[in-house]
């Protein structure tokens, strides 16, 4: 009885025992397949059936804990997967799965000097395997950034693409590094490599394409870096950032209307956002300004200021429109409002102080202008501005001597030796024939966007020099690009004018405004 009992029960055993095996082996089977369905929770739970199934198979439990920490980390419980991994490691100290997987938790969790260590020893475990130790050198180089030790970064980057050339992330990762080190032709290479390893990937294609161009910008690359970010768009058009940035782009290349393009794209997508409605209403008006398109400028300053009126900059941008259009009392209030908003910024209240001098100046407020002159002067010493609307107060005041120390001093303190103040300050010391030289150099070298106001200080400058007819052949060069009739018949530069009957004629005849360099 007992014999065949125990035949028996060692064969209920022996069963049970096979049993068990078998169905951690499904276990393990079906965690891979839930992982290839990206079912983590599910897989996790076949993991754990087949850990608690296998508790003396040391041989299978290491990758089970490996398997098991894996679905931990998609699943963001980045903890959970350090302790499976932990149990894998106490189990084969030389399991470099493990070391790989817990470097991944452990730079996830924040973790990032443990994670370099786990990289480093799996290193150690993967010899002669190439293809791995190119991911294992970049993802140290990953951490690196992490710590911004960028140097050490790229060091492991090269390791990585000496391991193995076509590891596409290693470059685009390398050229990060650069451009955090202002390396930024190096990080242009970098990049421009890595967009051959990702064709098949848009929406990280797109990535690097932006952050191409964020580096051309750097190198002054800029049209360059609007090709970049056109390319971006067209991978990923959906996402408003690129669109703003390519605004940007265009606004600091000079390309105005195609940045107000951009914005005004956007503007539908934050809708329902006021700070990010007001902003791009802002940089609309900002470009409208610089196109003297003042109404539009005026339209768009005043939505924005409706969304987001705590914002200071926007009374700014109003006042510049306010002075453009001829406005000068508007525009000085506005800039009285934006003031506070700046009380610490010298270099802006400086510029502030000198805009209000200048429409002061318009309107015959000489004393107020004087300080307001002083002012910014006290503030910013280098500022040329201040110092030319303080020397045409003081011709008006008929102080001669105060007026021509302070256009020498424009001359000397403009780096450029082409700007307007310049220009002016040569014929007012008495170099009318370098004045109108040195426009006619800046006209050669003039981007269409500097057009309109060259046109109109060259008119300016020979109505003072009493010639009348080709001063009016610029003045309305420069009222067909925007120059409002308004502000015109307030500057007394044009008074030699008035009365010409070409003058006459421009002023009371329509305005067609034309794009510059038409």
């Amino acid at each position: 009885m007992n014999k065949p009992f125990v035949v028996l029960l060692i064969g209920l055993l022996i069963t049970c025992a096979f049993y068990a095996h078998g169905q951690a082996i499904d276990y393990e089977k079906m965690g891979d397949s839930l992982v290839n369905a990206k079912n983590y929770d599910k897989a996790a739970e076949s993991y754990s059936k087949a850990i608690n199934a296998n508790k003396r198979n040391k041989a299978l439990l290491p990758k089970l804990y490996d398997n098991h920490a894996q679905c931990q980390i998609e699943l963001k419980n980045f903890t959970d997967a350090v302790d499976d991994d932990n149990e894998a490691i106490k189990i084969d100290s030389l399991y470099a799965d493990a070391y790989w997987n817990r470097a991944a938790a452990y730079f996830f969790s924040g973790h990032v000097r443990e994670s370099i260590a786990d990289y480093s020893k799996a290193i150690l475990l993967f010899p002669g395997d190439k293809l791995r130790l190119s991911l294992l050198y970049d993802n140290i180089g990953v951490n690196e950034i992490a710590l911004q030790n960028y140097e050490l970064a790229i060091d492991n980057f090269n390791s990585s693409i000496t391991a193995n050339g076509q590891n596409g992330a290693a470059y685009w990762h390398r050229a990060i590094a650069y451009n955090a080190l202002g390396n930024y032709q190096q990080a242009v290479d970098d990049y421009s490599t890595a967009t051959f390893f990702f064709q098949d990937n848009l929406a990280l294609l797109a990535k690097i394409y932006n952050s191409r161009a964020l580096a051309r910008e750097k190198i002054n690359k800029s049209w360059d870096a609007i090709n970049d970010l056109s390319m971006a768009i067209q991978l990923k058009p959906s996402d408003p950032d690129l669109y703003w940035r390519r605004g940007l782009a265009y606004e600091k290349h000079g390309d105005y209307q195609l940045a107000i393009d951009d914005y005004k794209h956007l503007i539908p997508i934050y809708i329902n956002d006021k700070l990010n409605a007001a902003l791009l209403y802002e940089n609309c008006a900002v470009n409208e300004n610089n196109l003297h398109q003042t109404a539009k400028a005026f339209s768009d300053v005043n939505k924005a200021i409706e969304l987001f009126p705590q914002r200071g900059h926007l009374y700014w941008i109003r006042g510049v429109a306010y002075g453009d259009s001829g406005e000068c009392a508007r525009a000085i209030d506005d800039y009285n409002k934006a003031l506070p908003f700046y009380k610490n910024d010298k270099t802006t209240l400086a510029i502030f102080y000198n805009n209000i001098a200048a429409n002061e100046f318009i309107i015959n407020q000489n004393k107020k202008a004087l300080n307001h002159c002083n002012a910014a002067i006290e503030l910013l010493p280098i500022f040329w501005q201040p110092v030319f609307t303080r020397a045409r107060l003081y011709l008006k005041l008929n102080e001669k001597e105060l007026a021509l120390k302070d256009f020498n001093k424009v001359m000397a303190l403009d780096p450029t030796k082409q700007s307007a103040e310049y220009v002016f300050a040569q014929f007012y010391t008495g170099n009318a024939g370098l004045a109108v030289s040195t426009m006619q150099k800046k006209f050669l070298a003039s981007s269409n966007i500097d057009l309109p106001a060259d046109y109109y200080t060259m008119a300016c400058l020979l109505s003072l020099m009493n010639r009348a007819a080709e001063s009016n052949i610029y003045l309305k060069k420069a009222l067909d690009l925007g120059y409002l009739k308004k502000f015109v018949a307030l500057d007394d530069r044009l008074d030699n004018i008035r009365k010409t009957d070409d003058y006459i004629a421009i002023m009371t005849e329509p305005t067609i405004k034309k794009a510059a360099g038409q």
